[in-house]
């Protein structure tokens, strides 16, 4: 059976899985959810899956349709239950797509971000079709962070608080590990 297969079998028949990250939650021999993409501020709106294989990384489609064509979501809050480093891609086929713009957002779990601002150079909408998530192990980000064009850095979950964003530049990226350590 096929991830999409998999993924609307069990939105089907397992609806209190979209209910809260921390309950329900799909957790299969070769798949797990990780947590939750938001389409609204404040952990708003009809939320999709972030989905793991968990066998190594594997570029999956976000909110796919029955066929499996990623429908995508407009990113604007996230919650990650799991140590999971994902990136979202707005192309279909993660860093492989051939969209002419093919941005990228890269997040380290677990934890909260209430808020995703992204870069004012990205202006409007996006919508992110696929991700890619991967284990993080001893607090090294592996697996899924797959050269992100920006990184949302999330909070713990404790409460609702506004998130912090970084470039993936080093020189801004030392200035956050500052600050994180001051923190």
């Amino acid at each position: 059976m096929q991830f999409f297969q998999i993924l609307a079998s069990v939105i089907l028949y397992v609806p209190d899985a979209i209910a809260a990250p921390h309950s329900g939650m799909i957790d299969l021999p070769d798949y797990r959810d990780t947590g939750l993409l938001y389409p609204e501020i404040n952990f708003s709106g009809i939320p999709a899956f972030v989905m793991e294989n968990r066998n190594q990384p594997e570029c999956l489609p976000i909110n796919p349709d029955p066929n499996g064509e990623p429908q995508g979501i407009n990113i604007a809050s996230v919650q990650v239950c799991k140590p999971v480093s994902c990136t979202f891609y707005t192309g279909s086929h993660c860093e492989d797509s051939e969209e002419a713009v093919n941005l990228s957002v890269g997040i380290i779990g677990p934890g909260d971000a209430a808020e995703v601002v992204l870069p004012d150079s990205w202006e409007g909408e996006h919508v992110f079709h696929s991700m890619i998530c991967g284990p993080v192990q001893q607090g090294v980000p592996n697996g899924g962070l797959i050269r992100p064009g920006f990184i949302v850095v999330l909070v713990p979950h404790v409460g609702v608080y506004p998130i912090i964003t970084m470039s993936s530049s080093p020189t801004v990226s030392g200035r956050m590990a500052t600050l994180i350590s001051e923190a």
